[in-house]
């Protein structure tokens, strides 16, 4: 996956609006960009995702969640358990940027965000040059693909790119943390 030339074609489609697949930690990730509401809507419909869920955004970098974030609400806690925990396979619930879609936040104060150590994510992530939503490819309720075979067999017709490449072999989604308060929300904590 050292070609730099599908992340900047996906990063391309994402600034037309466009919805792409590509890999992550653990199953391939269905993205658009974050701000985008037609695009959000589009994610929705193809996962058949009830919109009160809310969607999950995936960074390279921490300046590339400050946008989407409301930074004067978070907490030392806050700062120590993004510290610990990224990059790596560990979202955490942070307060919101007010400003954000609904379509985005399912219409919550928060916003659940992950800064990957995964190098697909992070190429994708900097070829954009911003975080991504970052939500399992799969129909809401069933298996995600963790292939690109199973991606195309699924979803081709309803994406505008799929970045070709493996996932990084990770079992299972990522873990969800309360940023607030350090509950484990969905997962556990590896190594502990």
């Amino acid at each position: 996956m050292d070609n730099t030339d599908v992340f900047q074609e996906a990063a391309k489609v994402l600034r037309q609006g466009g919805v792409i697949a590509y890999p992550t930690e653990a199953v391939f990730g269905i993205g658009c960009n974050p701000t985008d509401e037609k695009a959000l809507s589009r994610i929705l419909d193809l996962k058949k995702r009830n919109p009160d869920k809310g969607l999950i955004i995936v960074a390279a970098d921490y300046s590339q969640v400050v946008p989407f974030i409301d930074e004067k609400k978070l907490t030392d806690l806050s700062r120590e358990l993004m510290n610990r925990f990224w990059p790596g396979p560990y979202t955490l619930v942070l307060p919101a940027n007010p400003l954000l879609p609904k379509l985005l936040t399912g219409g919550r104060d928060s916003i659940a965000v992950r800064v990957s150590a995964s190098t697909a994510v992070r190429k994708l992530c900097l070829a954009y040059g911003g975080a991504v939503v970052s939500t399992s490819c799969n129909i809401s309720g069933e298996s995600s693909f963790d292939s690109y075979e199973g991606v195309v067999s699924c979803f081709a017709d309803g994406l505008d790119y799929i970045v070709r490449g493996a996932t990084d072999g990770r079992n299972g989604p990522s873990t969800i943390i309360n940023g607030l308060t350090a509950e484990v929300l969905r997962g556990k904590i590896d190594n502990g």
